[in-house]
């Protein structure tokens, strides 16, 4: 379902912006 993969792409950015803010 397209509603699964929209929250899979926000899950990944939240997981890239908290990668980025510790480095």
């Amino acid at each position: 379902i397209a509603a699964e993969e929209q929250v899979h792409t926000e899950i990944v950015q939240k997981i890239i912006n908290i990668v980025k803010n510790n480095l």
